[in-house]
C-alpha cells in the first residue's frame, strides 16, 4: 500500500524505475537531497538533540528575532516620521510648487531617503 502511494507521487517513469526508486527510499538510502531520518539519527548520536544543546540555540534564536523586530519597528517609525515631515513641507508650500521643490531637494539629502532608494 505504501509503495503504491509513493509510486503515485513520482513523475511519469517506467514501472521498473519507479519500483527501484521506492525500494531505495524504503531501504534508507541517501538521495541527492539526503535522507531526513538518517540526518536526524546522526544528530542524535552526535548529541545535537540534547536539551542542554537545544535550549541555548532556541534562546539565541528568540533573542535575534526580538532584536530584528525591534530594529524593524525603529526603521518603520523613522520612515513614518520622514513621511509626516514631507507632508508638513508640502502643506506649508505655496501653490506653484517652487518652494516645495526647493525643500524637497533639501529633504531628499537626508539619510533615510537614500536608504529607501
Amino acid at each position: 500500500a505504501e509503495r503504491s502511494k509513493l509510486s503515485a507521487l513520482l513523475p511519469d517513469l517506467e514501472e521498473s524505475d519507479k519500483n527501484s526508486i521506492v525500494e531505495s527510499l524504503l531501504n534508507g538510502e541517501d538521495f541527492n537531497f539526503g535522507n531526513p531520518a538518517t540526518k536526524w539519527a546522526e544528530s542524535v548520536w552526535k548529541g545535537e538533540q540534547h536539551p542542554d544543546v537545544l535550549l541555548p540555540k532556541e534562546c539565541e534564536l528568540k533573542l535575534s528575532q526580538k532584536q530584528y523586530f525591534r530594529e524593524l519597528k525603529g526603521y518603520h517609525n523613522a520612515f513614518i516620521g520622514s513621511i509626516d515631515e514631507l507632508k508638513q513641507v508640502f502643506e506649508s508650500c505655496n501653490e506653484n510648487g517652487a518652494k516645495f521643490r526647493k525643500k524637497l531637494k533639501k529633504w531628499k539629502g537626508k539619510k533615510l531617503w537614500s536608504e529607501i532608494e
